[in-house]
């Protein structure tokens, strides 16, 4: 809700740590484009809500503090969960980071990478540099939270999750959507070839380990 309580490991935005889900090939190739088209709110006003949450080693995060950081200057912060974060990006403002990052895009269009995007959708927005820089922080752990309970439900239940005013992250997911493929297309075939590794903490239920249609 938006009451400001603290939002544990358990609670209903963020699941058991201790108990991973997975959802259906049908989620994966419905894919998220029902949710994210018509957004209720503006980024900036979802991640304005008064939100306090627990990261799995029990740190405190506010949502208001994650979007102030994130849109304002870059600073070395050590003692995070994850090590010191922005180690390398201190003074940085979301601008320096859209600059460099459509550095690399235009660079890689050059030697022929992305192409098949036109110009016009080929560079990241700033919009879109302040979500994938919010969702590589704490606050991913509310944005997937979202993204989980959406992959669950279907027809009205899931709009009107979608929509909802207390609930709702579809427009930053949206906006990171946008990021991840105009990203996702400057990629070398050696860097779409390289393997990838992510940590998993917790336990998969027993449904999966039992043979279905998938």
């Amino acid at each position: 809700s938006g009451s400001g309580r603290a939002i544990g490991p358990a609670a209903k935005l963020c699941g058991d740590a201790r108990m991973l889900t997975y959802a259906s090939r049908r989620a994966f190739v419905n894919g998220m484009d029902d949710i994210v088209g018509r957004p209720v709110l503006t980024m900036a006003q979802e991640c304005s809500r008064e939100w306090r949450f627990r990261d799995w080693k029990s740190c405190e995060y506010s949502l208001r503090s994650e979007w102030d950081y994130v849109v304002g200057r870059a600073e070395a912060l050590p003692g995070c969960t994850a090590g010191t974060r922005d180690v390398r990006n201190g003074g940085k403002t979301p601008e320096d980071f859209l600059a460099e990052a459509n550095a690399l895009i235009a660079e890689r269009r050059e030697a022929g990478h992305g192409l098949a995007l036109p110009d016009a959708h080929a560079y990241l927005s700033r919009d879109e540099v302040i979500a994938v820089r919010l969702y590589s922080g704490p606050a991913y752990q509310l944005i997937n939270g979202f993204l989980r309970q959406v992959a669950r439900l279907d027809g009205a239940h899931r709009v009107a999750l979608a929509r909802s005013l207390a609930l709702s992250f579809a427009a930053t997911v949206g906006h990171v959507c946008r990021a991840i493929r105009k990203l996702a297309a400057i990629a070398t075939p050696e860097e779409a070839a390289a393997p990838l590794y992510r940590g998993v903490r917790g336990e998969l239920p027993n449904s999966f380990w039992v043979a279905d249609e998938q």
